[in-house]
């Protein structure tokens, strides 16, 4: 994502950033057929539950992790002396988690109306444990961007969890266990692969004191993890006490279904961005090209995304999950235009933390859980699910605008920086929603949700060939960096070939 002026550090960033779009392409791939199989056979409350124990993981964990791997990722050197510390930290810290959730078990399900599922909410702590094991030197795949490790670590996940899911609801049982039984084995195949990539024997050191050098960068990544934690998870929590788990199960799916495409641009600009980043942190020109380009990148991805769901979001859902899924097609909408909120505001986020400020990002997670949590309270209490998703959005709105304030100053940008972005995906947008007004009635009127989807992809195509004529309006813009970027991927394979 960095035009650096040092070309190595460029070409090693575009390269690893490859490796890591295709392992989050695939899989997404991988579980986005496993979703549209398990959403034939599995109904909107099994992962309801499964999100329920997501979150309960999920806050135990976060409020506990101190944020050392952070701390250890950016910095510059003695990396050895602090990793089997961390590494021992995270295991007696998991295992003492995995307890105190088999203690809680009986109260944190009758809390999201689950008792029935008492005992998976106890076995839960599997979740935490296994992870906790992997190799502690798996952190030099993302200091040294070597991220074909990574890859190969991922998709290996990817597969087992696809196809256990897959077996276990067929022959097993249909319910909320075939997808955390499927979660557990996918960890326990990613740990092993951490060691088979990179040997390693790994031993305790209980030292743990000397943790504590870390702890000026890491304070304030734990303050932001933990604060990340309840702001995206919060809106979840309200969901699963104040309503029910399928409607939990319906909006957690929203949520995440934008990002199936988009997500191999965000997960690489946020692993691989930000060791790049880390690397240049002293250069403002390269720290602000960098940031312009990430946003091009991913702009170029979801903005297209975000115009087709909305425009064809329905027939979307019925052809790929069926009707017991439609109340899942405005929350879909609607997210897919929260989705752009959220990533860009993950961008600045990821700059922050990357050039030593993690200051700013605490302080703007604070002012986002003051003003989501009464807006997604009073939503959900008024309009229940969809009240939620426009509290979501309404929020994140107003973070973003935030974000922008606090990071001019860091980032040195004015808006005549960003021209090129806007018009680029602006008239493109507004093209294709003017042409899809125009022939939208006669469209559904003549042809079926399957024989729409050529409609989809006329339109997608459609958009994409004013993105590039817009593009000839400028000597740099969004189009001009994904050629470029391009262009390096395929000199680095060709070099490879060689």
């Amino acid at each position: 994502m960095l035009m650096s002026s040092d070309p190595n550090i460029y070409t090693k960033t575009v390269h690893s950033g490859k490796w890591f779009a295709l392992s989050t392409i695939a899989q997404r791939i991988i579980n986005f057929f496993a979703f549209l199989i398990l959403a034939r056979l599995l109904l909107p409350a099994d992962y309801g539950v499964i999100s329920i124990v997501f979150l309960v993981t999920g806050i135990i964990d976060d409020v506990s992790t101190p944020g050392f791997g952070a701390a250890l990722l950016q910095k510059k050197d003695n990396v050895e002396y602090y990793l089997r510390a961390v590494w021992t930290w995270d295991v007696l810290r998991s295992a003492v988690l995995a307890g105190l959730i088999v203690i809680l078990s009986g109260e944190i399900s009758s809390f999201f109306k689950i008792p029935q599922y008492h005992l998976l909410i106890a076995l839960s702590g599997l979740l935490l444990v296994i992870p906790s094991v992997s190799n502690p030197k798996q952190l030099y795949f993302f200091k040294e961007l070597d991220f074909k490790k990574i890859f190969i670590r991922d998709v290996t996940g990817g597969l087992v969890y696809a196809v256990a899911a897959v077996l276990w609801v067929i022959f097993v049982s249909p319910t909320a266990w075939a997808l955390f039984w499927a979660n557990v084995i996918s960890q326990t195949s990613e740990v092993a692969m951490t060691y088979v990539l990179m040997p390693a024997r790994v031993r305790f050191d209980f030292r743990l004191r000397k943790l504590w050098d870390l702890s000026h960068y890491s304070r304030w990544i734990y303050g932001q993890n933990l604060l990340n934690y309840f702001l995206t998870s919060l809106d979840k929590i309200f969901i699963a006490r104040m309503l029910n788990s399928s409607d939990l199960g319906v909006y957690a799916r929203a949520k995440d279904l934008p990002t199936v495409i988009t997500s191999p641009v965000t997960s690489g600009i946020r692993r691989v961005g930000f060791a790049a980043f880390a690397k240049v942190q002293d250069s403002l020109g390269q720290v602000q090209r960098g940031f312009v380009k990430s946003v091009d990148f991913f702009l170029l991805v979801s903005v297209p995304v975000s115009v087709l769901l909305i425009l064809e979001g329905g027939t979307l859902v019925q052809v790929f999950l069926g009707d017991k899924w439609l109340p899942i097609s405005m929350p879909l909408k609607l997210f897919s235009i929260a989705a752009i909120l959220l990533g860009l505001v993950g961008i600045a986020r990821l700059v922050a933390n990357a050039v030593g400020r993690p200051a700013l990002n605490f302080k703007t997670n604070v002012m986002q859980l003051i003003v989501s949590a009464p807006i997604l309270y009073i939503g959900i209490l008024n309009y229940g699910l969809l009240g939620a998703v426009v509290g979501s959005m309404l929020s994140w709105t107003i973070v973003l605008l935030y974000t922008i304030g606090v990071m001019r100053p860091v980032l040195q940008l004015n808006f005549k920086s960003f021209v090129p972005t806007i018009v680029s995906f602006a008239v493109p947008s507004l093209g294709t929603l003017l042409v899809d007004v125009l022939f939208r009635n006669q469209i559904h009127a003549w042809f079926n949700p399957f024989e729409r989807l050529g409609w989809i992809a006329f339109l997608g195509l459609f958009y994409m060939a004013i993105l590039f004529l817009v593009a000839r309006l400028f000597d740099e813009s969004p189009w001009h960096s994904f050629v470029a970027m391009l262009k390096t991927v395929l000199k680095k394979g060709e070099k490879v070939a060689a």
